[in-house]
């Protein structure tokens, strides 16, 4: 079983070991060659991270100031270009970049904006992987009403994943706010666990894939110094 940390929980994972001290400890070493996405040649604008191939894997977009790239992480630490056989490089001056299921049928769409003078695009996913995926609307109550900050992990034989519900990422860019988890060849997700912003942490088990589930963040009780409960 492998666990795939996305951007989010890697930057929580620093954050975390800044706070508790342990930062003395920590070393990150440049493995941007290695890995197969070093871009002398451009200026890169943005960023967008999102699982096009629902392999559980997440892939990479850049937008830069010439020919953009989409990588497609192959899993072992390695990207692929796969930009020319995908058919979304766009020649112009990019900026922004988001990922997005516009359609709804359990693909990461993509959508960049240019430069002035240049057309923005929008590609829609056509790529037929037969890979399975899982797809969540959250709805805060005691929480913002978009589930910002909300943090889902989600287990099936072949891993654990783990996604946020962002507000944003990247130059002027915010992906989709419902979280799509590609699940590969797994036709069922064992367990699904919610950390609510306000801390609540709600579990679901044996969950049907190959759709969109929206979950309404729970009621919860306060006791305050009176006895009375309240909601």
């Amino acid at each position: 079983m492998r666990t795939i940390l996305g951007p989010i929980a890697i930057a929580t994972l620093a954050a975390f070991l800044m706070v508790t001290g342990a930062h003395a400890q920590v070393v990150f070493t440049d493995i941007t060659e290695e890995a197969g996405i070093d871009l002398t040649e451009w200026l890169t604008e943005s960023v967008a991270w999102g699982d096009f191939d629902n392999d559980g894997d997440e892939d990479l977009y850049l937008t830069v100031d010439g020919p953009n790239h989409l990588f497609r992480n192959d899993g072992g630490g390695r990207f692929t270009d796969v930009t020319e056989a995908a058919g979304v490089g766009n020649q112009g001056f990019s900026v922004g970049s988001a990922f997005g299921d516009l359609d709804n049928d359990g693909d990461l769409d993509l959508v960049v904006t240019a430069d002035m003078n240049e057309p923005n695009r929008l590609w829609r996913n056509d790529s037929p992987t037969g890979r399975h995926w899982l797809g969540l609307r959250l709805q805060g109550r005691h929480s913002n009403t978009s589930a910002i900050g909300a943090r889902v992990f989600v287990t099936t034989v072949e891993g654990s994943y783990v996604q946020e519900v962002s507000g944003g990422a990247g130059r002027g860019s915010q992906n989709s706010l419902p979280l799509e988890f590609g699940l590969g060849p797994a036709t069922v997700v064992e367990e699904l666990t919610i950390r609510w912003p306000n801390g609540t942490v709600q579990t679901r088990r044996d969950v049907t894939v190959d759709r969109y589930i929206t979950i309404i963040e729970p009621v919860t009780t306060v006791r305050r110094s009176g006895g009375r409960r309240v909601p």
